[in-house]
């Protein structure tokens, strides 16, 4: 289906660019009855096209990042249903001044919609606004900005996922028993969030105590001699919580290693591939993941929807809830194309 257009008469991206506010004013004729919103400015008025479809960028943090792949296709599916070219660009690693220069590459081609998934909140805000000065519609996905910029932002909120965490974790072990998390890293804002929302919640169960927090961040081998330790200081050590694939891969070499594996239940967050091999295996018990595909999809309607009809996004924030993936729900659909395919296919 080709994008809708709410104008007859054809305005063109650089037309609009090139007006004053004045100018762009006398060319939305009252009778059509557009409100413009507060969150639109005479420099980002709504873009017309008449034949041509609408060309949206997708920047992620990095191809390598395991939910890239599913939020790709998330955007792409919908994007292909609604008539969008859609392309999807992404830094080898994870890198805040390569990701600047793809935005800043992209502005000169003045796609009409960037959806943005940060590398860095404070160090990406320059970049994001030079697009934003150009008329490009901006929504952010995953990971937010330090500003409040663009139309809209579309993710998981990591408090919650903490709080979501420790409710699983307590069900998981019967509401008894010791925990430790591990992955936490000091100034990684993602982390320290599902650790403020765990510890928000997991306190809150009397039969539960937690015992050790882990700072190794994404060192698997610190991660591992941290997790020993813990399993050695407290023998009756039931569960875990690792807060990325570090975390992960780091406490259930831990717990191999102590010969614990039927007494201590690791859950953990994210969804790589060797992720979901270890759930199936049995190795840890259960997955917190951020519905990716289901963001991508959604970013690329709220600008779609922003473009064709010149309203803004009801709300700034739209929180996608995580889902909790164990055995019994693995080979669900709905779950299962959410699980990251290893790259973007960047071109």
């Amino acid at each position: 289906m080709r994008a809708r257009k709410f104008l007859e008469r054809r305005v063109t991206r650089r037309g609009l660019l090139a007006a004053g506010s004045a100018t762009l004013m006398n060319m939305l004729p009252g009778s059509l009855g557009i409100a413009r919103s507060t969150h639109m400015s005479a420099t980002r008025l709504p873009i017309i096209h008449e034949t041509e479809a609408y060309r949206f960028s997708l920047v992620l943090e990095t191809e390598r990042e395991a939910e890239c792949g599913a939020l790709a296709r998330g955007a792409r599916e919908a994007a292909e249903e609604l008539g969008i070219v859609l392309e999807v660009q992404a830094p080898q690693l994870l890198d805040p001044r390569t990701q600047a220069d793809l935005v800043y590459a992209l502005v000169p081609l003045v796609p009409d919609a960037i959806l943005f998934a940060s590398t860095d909140p404070v160090a990406m805000l320059q970049p994001i606004q030079s697009a934003i000065d150009a008329g490009i519609v901006l929504v952010t996905v995953g990971a937010q900005l330090e500003a409040d910029v663009g139309i809209a932002h579309v993710g998981a909120d990591n408090i919650e996922d903490g709080r979501f965490a420790a409710r699983s974790l307590a069900e998981a072990l019967g509401e008894q028993g010791k925990v430790a998390i591990t992955g936490a890293a000091l100034g990684q804002i993602v982390a320290t969030q599902r650790q403020q929302g765990f510890e928000e919640v997991i306190y809150s169960f009397p039969g539960i105590e937690l015992v050790g927090i882990d700072a190794n961040g994404d060192d698997p081998l610190s991660g591992a001699e941290s997790t020993a330790a813990s399993l050695r200081t407290y023998p009756d050590l039931t569960g875990i919580l690792a807060f990325n694939r570090a975390g992960i891969e780091a406490s259930a070499e831990a717990v191999a290693a102590a010969g614990k594996q039927d007494s201590v239940t690791i859950f953990g967050f994210e969804a790589e591939p060797s992720q979901i091999e270890m759930l199936r295996d049995g190795v840890i018990r259960g997955l917190i993941i951020r519905r990716s595909y289901l963001t991508g999809s959604a970013a690329v309607r709220l600008a779609y929807e922003y473009l064709t009809t010149g309203d803004a996004p009801s709300t700034k924030r739209v929180w996608i809830p995580s889902s909790l993936v164990t055995s019994d729900n693995i080979d669900d659909p709905a779950i299962a194309r959410e699980f990251a395919a290893a790259v973007c296919n960047v071109p």
